[in-house]
């Protein structure tokens, strides 16, 4: 039987003549001959358990075969299945936790003190892994790098569970214990690492390391945290979604394992929106919505475009009212505004999720979310990147973040929200564009393999016997000038190191005329700061473009009085 012709089969229902043994014989046929698409069609067998009275045995096999042991009930196994299953079981929980195959190559790889760099699905269960290492209690200090503050209070109460074993920072204000969890975005890490001794350290979404046109800043902070960190011989587990490979010129000295898997808890189908002439897409996307009975994330670009979709939604009638969140709406009303649209969509079932909105009330709205009280989640990127859901279905409503076009990175970890293990075998993702073209996603770590496009700003951190050749004679104009000290470059090296010696030069030629500007004791007067922020827009920014609403130095000074 063809792949296709199983795979209707097992989507529609089924007709009493169906011959079931035969569906799961296909299935272990194609376990046999190629185990990766076999896996597929084993999930979709227990998508469908209740369908195969009385041969739930011989699809538990299956799930054996393929590794999904926390699929497996345990009183049901069989000797040889047991001590299989219980090789998998991590040791240091109290609750019942069991790995799926490719989860323990992992596992007792990290264990074995080797570093792992992971390429894996979204629904993979890469977290589980963390905490399975943290768990062991082997190391006194670990590091957890995020890419969101979002993401920092997502994973302190994931890991609050550890809190009788070690202390948990997520901020460089707070003091150390022995045992200590830091959980950090790359700004706060790069602030705390050079003062601790560090065992172990995860980098989360680590493709982020690889230079990017939207975000080049945030990827430079992240390289010196990385590099700073593998100077300490820490231990590092790397983890992200749908990578190649890594380049590795000059961590050649580092010994690291690349795992590379396409092992998936779920499944996920595809389906492309298609639009009728003059049809509007957002009464499409309320038809869709509408239309799906199970727990549904609405992907939008903007905080912006989530409340337009928002505002549709309620105004749509198409939404039944509920009561299950009426003490939330209540409060809202009451303590934010009468007409709130967040207030307004909970009362029918439609929740809100972006950067504009309070983050307790964005935190409260998931686990209304995953508790069942809201069906529907307007969401955008800050959603995406490593927060927990439980949704069924994804819709990708807009194909840009703010207003650049994602890349395929992003669009594969949107898509991997949909389904989740225990909750949903099979995720649907719907599509109002055609997706970015499929790239080969290779990251390079361009503080340590230094090409010709790496920046001085990012080079400048590196330890002079770290420098090749070519990096050497690009620094050395910054090394042989006695305008700014090196350390200074260094600490503010997410400024151009050509605008600041800029900056220090015209201070120093000036220093009799502005000497009483630059010359604070603790707070500014008004023409101390208003000096500094024309300094700072002509030397920093030095644009006419308009910047978080601000175009000029003079009103960069009048902003700052207003706050």
């Amino acid at each position: 039987m063809k792949r296709e012709e199983l795979r209707y089969i097992l989507r529609r229902e089924f007709s009493a003549d169906t011959d079931k043994f035969q569906i799961i014989k296909e299935v272990a046929i194609l376990i046999a001959t190629e185990q990766t698409v076999g896996q597929e069609f084993v999930l979709r067998l227990l998508a469908r358990i209740n369908d195969f009275q009385g041969m739930e045995s011989m699809i538990y096999s299956l799930v054996r075969q393929v590794g999904l042991f926390p699929y497996l009930e345990e009183e049901n196994l069989s000797l040889k299945d047991t001590i299989a299953y219980e090789i998998h079981r991590p040791s240091g929980f109290k609750e019942n936790i069991v790995f799926h195959h490719a989860q323990a190559e992992v596992y007792y790889t990290l264990l074995r003190g080797e570093n792992v760099i992971l390429s894996a699905p979204t629904s993979f269960g890469k977290s589980l892994i963390i905490d399975s290492i943290i768990a062991s209690q082997k190391h006194s200090n670990i590091i957890i790098i995020v890419p969101t503050i979002a993401l920092i209070d997502e994973t302190r109460k994931r890991l609050s569970k550890f809190k009788d074993s070690y202390k948990i920072i997520t901020h460089p204000s707070q003091s150390l214990s022995h045992r200590n969890i830091f959980i950090l975005t790359q700004e706060r890490a790069i602030e705390i690492v050079p003062n601790i001794d560090v065992d172990f350290f995860v980098i989360d979404e680590f493709y982020k390391l690889s230079p990017q046109n939207t975000d080049e800043e945030r990827c430079h902070v992240l390289n010196q945290v990385f590099y700073m960190l593998v100077k300490k011989n820490a231990q590092f587990y790397l983890l992200g979604p749908n990578i190649e490979q890594v380049t590795t010129s000059l961590l050649d000295n580092i010994k690291f394992k690349f795992i590379k898997t396409d092992y998936k808890t779920v499944v996920s189908e595809r389906h492309r929106v298609n639009l009728k002439k003059g049809e509007d897409s957002i009464e499409r996307l309320i038809e869709l919505s509408s239309s799906l009975d199970d727990p549904t994330l609405i992907f939008c670009q903007s905080p912006a475009s989530a409340n337009k979709v928002a505002k549709a939604f309620f105004n749509s009638n198409k939404f039944e009212k509920t009561d299950e969140n009426r003490d939330l709406v209540d409060w809202l009303r009451n303590n934010y505004h009468p007409q709130w649209i967040l207030s307004d969509c909970l009362e029918y079932g439609v929740g809100i999720h972006h950067g504009k909105i309070p983050r307790a009330i964005a935190q409260k709205c998931i686990k209304l979310f995953n508790e069942g009280k809201i069906r529907y989640l307007i969401c955008t990127s800050t959603l995406i990147e490593g927060v927990n859901t439980k949704a069924k279905n994804v819709i990708v409503y807009d194909n840009k973040i703010a207003k650049n076009k994602f890349d395929y990175f992003t669009f594969n970890n949107i898509c991997g929200r949909s389904g989740r293990m225990f909750s949903h075998f099979i995720g649907h993702i719907y599509l109002f564009h055609e997706p970015p073209t499929a790239e080969l996603p290779l990251v390079d770590f361009p503080i340590f393999t230094q090409t010709d496009d790496a920046p001085e700003k990012l080079l400048i951190n590196v330890d002079i016997e770290d420098l090749n050749e070519s990096s050497k004679q690009k620094l050395k104009k910054y090394f042989e000038q006695n305008i700014l000290s090196q350390e200074t470059l260094k600490k503010n090296s997410y400024i151009d190191l050509d605008k600041q010696l800029k900056l220090a030069n015209f201070i120093q030629n000036k220093l009799k005329d502005i000497s009483r500007f630059m010359k604070w004791e603790q707070y500014p007067t008004n023409d101390q700061l208003k000096v500094s922020c024309m300094l700072i827009w002509d030397y920093f920014v030095s644009s006419n473009k308009r910047t978080y609403g601000v175009s000029s130095g003079k009103q960069l000074h009048f902003r700052l009085n207003q706050f």
